[in-house]
């Protein structure tokens, strides 16, 4: 289950077929057997056909065949010879056939026209009646006529490049259909086995014709060439179910059956001769498949805003889908319908989609999505200048007349001498903005780490900085031990372990969750985590030093000036003075508890406070009255807020006996919701507030209440009352 989006995959899981070990094992198995089936039949069919040992080519002007190559071994090894023409065929019955040109098209289809495309096979089936005549002979260029010898069936060692190279596609197709419905077997892998199906049927079959040595039976032909088209037009249409499923289903499941539906009826249109030609009833149908896949792409690409893993595996399904069509329709369809011819041979298009097509299983198994960012634009650039070369190349050879070989050199040696310098310039512009960014996040995370103060609580801290860093959806405690900092749920989620007094965290979804974690983000995390701990250890070295610090002042003011003071308060007569060295006493006592880090219950303050307001008013002569709560939260205070009331009070009550004669003092202390409130009165205003300049001990007041993080209100109340209302909120400094 994710950890990034449990409800959703739990709704996956729910859609999933059921994994039974056994039935995805037999099911793996069966297709494998499928693979070796469908190869020992290609493999019978084109090697069951009668064989010269010639290899022929359509001749640069001129009539007829021209010998290009002759087997050492074949049968005609002693008759013919590289460089000379067949003109035309003829048997026992007399009858002669001229030979063409196009009787060696690769493919039918290149024949857009029905009924061109019927004589095609027609004329087909003359050749191999012919070829499978006794007293077969052939035309030389000089008129005579020679005895052609021929095989009855074709070697394996003459079948060409081109046929190992479609059959090698076709089963890897079949395997790779049934290597991922046996590792994730849910309904958009059971899609992909169907396309793999469609593909290899494809495959196997333009294998078999288009590298026939020179004609196969008429029907045979006719039949492998439907078959061609059926799993041409069933390809798009079971990638768009594939895609209806997957990252997340678009509609109802049963839906995705409309796709072959209209595929197969459009098949037997087509088979039927319906649909007015090829461009019509196959290629443009094919393209039209295309064009859905990617408007469901599309439709796909919208609902995954929120889900960075589905984005990017529907990346590989897009470079897939429009990498491996692209090069079919720039190459191969484009070229036909406008009435050139391809311009590469259709089997070598097969070897270049074999790798584009292989990419669909890393996105249907969600293998490594986090790194697919690096590999993204690399595969692009490579796929453009691909196309860059096949464009350039049929431009030189149709519209300029170059030849072949020489079209091909100049195209890319201009592809390469344009294709670095854009690629370093596209790279360099589309990172500019990334780094930047990440820049921008890492020098505000490292400028965050100077801010660290020694009451920093450090997780709070950790996760601000990782929050800097990496603007995440969510920081989550991991709940378990994490080893080492890692990737986790397919990049949604990066892993980091416990540091010194932090725990181990979770963080989901990076920048908002736009993106998936990546391996840039595990070493920024390793060196933030690096930069972090020392920045923890400096921090704790400098509070030992400031304890330390502290322990000595304490020990010196104990030792020293306290002792001095107690001992000229008890041993003096003069009442005066041995108040004035109480009062000087409790200050230094103050000071001492300033330096020290303990905790203190709230009950004890209040009571404190009481004591030292009372005592400060009885050494005056001067009446109070003090009203405290009789219970007090649970709480703990430091010792600034322990101190620094008792001092604020002392402070008002000095500038009350100093600039004012009044008759009492009053305290009041209250517990408001989560804050404390001391309001102190007395009746003998002589100055209106309003009037008051800022003196040293009204200038302290404010600095310890804003120390406090409270509020100070001076008030005048008619006729003659002043009342001061201090309010600071109680945090709590510890456990009860």
């Amino acid at each position: 289950m994710s950890l990034y989006f449990p409800d959703r995959d739990a709704r996956a899981d729910a859609q999933a077929v059921s994994r039974r070990l056994p039935r995805h094992l037999l099911l793996a198995a069966a297709v494998l057997l499928l693979a070796v089936a469908e190869l020992l039949l290609s493999l019978q069919l084109a090697t069951h056909q009668p064989w010269l040992g010639l290899d022929l080519a359509a001749p640069a002007e001129g009539k007829g065949l021209v010998v290009e190559y002759v087997a050492p071994d074949g049968p005609a090894a002693e008759q013919r010879h590289a460089g000379t023409r067949l003109l035309a065929l003829r048997g026992r019955d007399g009858r002669v056939l001229r030979l063409q040109a196009s009787d060696l098209a690769e493919e039918p289809d290149y024949f857009n026209a029905y009924p061109d495309y019927s004589a095609f096979f027609a004329r087909q089936e003359q050749i191999h009646r012919l070829l499978q005549d006794p007293q077969l002979e052939a035309q030389g260029p000089d008129g005579r006529w020679e005895p052609l010898p021929r095989a009855a069936s074709r070697e394996f060692s003459d079948l060409p490049s081109l046929f190992w190279l479609q059959m090698l596609f076709a089963v890897a197709a079949l395997s790779a259909g049934a290597a991922v419905v046996a590792i994730r077997p849910q309904r958009e892998t059971w899609w992909y086995l169907a396309t793999s199906l469609a593909l290899s049927l494809t495959c196997a079959t333009a294998a078999i014709y288009s590298t026939r040595e020179l004609a196969l039976d008429g029907r045979l032909f006719h039949w492998l060439s439907m078959l061609n088209h059926l799993g041409g037009l069933l390809f798009p249409a079971c990638a768009m179910g594939m895609l209806w499923h997957y990252p997340q289903p678009l509609g109802r499941p049963q839906l995705a059956w409309l796709f072959p539906g209209v595929a197969l009826a459009i098949w037997s249109l087509h088979a039927q001769q319906l649909l007015g030609n090829h461009d019509l009833g196959f290629r443009l149908q094919v393209m039209f498949g295309m064009a859905g896949f990617c408007w469901l792409a599309w439709s796909q690409w919208q609902r995954s805003e929120h889900y960075p893993a589905d984005r990017a595996a529907l990346k590989w399904f897009l470079f897939s889908w429009v990498a491996g069509s692209g090069l079919f329709i720039v190459a191969l369809f484009l070229p036909l319908m406008l009435g050139l011819g391809p311009l590469i041979p259709q089997g070598y298009l097969f070897g270049l989609l074999l790798p584009c097509y292989l990419c669909m299983p890393l996105g249907l198994t969600r293998y490594r999505l986090f790194d697919l960012d690096r590999w993204w634009f690399e595969a692009w650039a490579l796929f453009a200048a691909v196309c860059s070369v096949l464009v350039m190349d049929g431009m030189l050879m149709h519209l300029a007349g170059q030849s072949p070989k020489l079209a091909l050199v100049v195209s890319l040696a201009a592809a390469g001498w344009l294709y670095y310098p854009l690629r370093r310039l596209v790279w360099q512009r589309r990172q500019r903005g990334r780094q930047a960014s990440r820049i921008d996040r890492y020098t505000q995370a490292s400028a965050l780490m100077l801010t660290l103060a020694p009451d920093t609580v450090p997780i709070q801290f950790w996760k601000k900085l990782l929050q800097t860093a990496f603007a995440p959806q969510q920081i989550r405690a991991a709940g378990e031990s994490v080893p080492a900092i890692a990737l986790m749920d397919e990049g949604n989620v990066l892993a980091l372990p416990a540091t010194p007094g932090t725990e181990a965290l979770l963080l989901f979804g990076a920048e908002g969750g736009q993106r998936l974690f990546d391996p840039d983000d595990l070493k920024t995390a390793q060196t933030l985590s690096g930069l972090f701990g020392q920045a923890m250890a400096a921090r704790d070295a400098y509070v030992r030093g400031a304890e330390e610090e502290r322990g000595r002042l304490r020990r010196e003011l104990h030792e020293d000036l306290g002792a001095r003071l107690l001992n000229r308060m008890h041993s003096t007569a003069d009442s005066d003075e041995a108040a004035s060295s109480r009062v000087l006493l409790e200050e230094v006592r103050s000071l001492i508890d300033l330096l020290d880090h303990r905790e203190f219950h709230l009950d004890e303050c209040i009571n404190e406070w009481r004591a030292q307001f009372e005592e400060h008013c009885e050494a005056a002569g001067m009446p109070c009255s003090v009203v405290v709560p009789q219970t007090a939260p649970a709480l703990r205070l430091s010792v600034v807020a322990r101190s620094y009331p008792a001092r604020i009070l002392r402070e008002a009550v000095n500038n009350a006996l100093q600039h004012s004669h009044p008759r009492q003092l009053l305290l009041t202390i209250s517990i408001a919701g989560r804050d404390l409130v001391c309001v102190f009165e007395h009746d003998a205003l002589t100055h209106p507030v309003a009037g008051w300049r800022p003196s040293r001990g009204i200038r302290n007041i404010d600095m310890r209440v804003q120390d406090l993080k409270g509020s100070l209100q001076w008030q005048q109340v008619p006729p003659d009352r002043l009342r001061m209302e201090l309010r600071f909120p109680l945090i709590d400094g510890g456990s009860n």
